[in-house]
């Protein structure tokens, strides 16, 4: 009963991160478009490579 439970909160852990993945590689691009315009945005673009690198992470470890 245990392990099952664990494997239930698991694929949901899975899809949670799926989603979260998908918001940041959104939000990557919509960096990518309007940063070039924006001096402003430039804080945020140095923080892209850092979620990248969060992402390939979590992908890692699920898999």
């Amino acid at each position: 009963y245990e392990i099952a439970r664990l494997k239930a909160s698991r694929e949901k852990l899975v899809t949670a991160v799926d989603m979260q993945c998908e918001v940041m590689a959104q939000q990557e691009v919509f960096e990518q478009e309007g940063g070039n315009k924006d001096e402003d945005k430039g804080g945020s673009k140095k923080e892209a490579p850092k979620e990248g690198g969060l992402r390939l992470g979590e992908k890692d470890h699920r898999t």
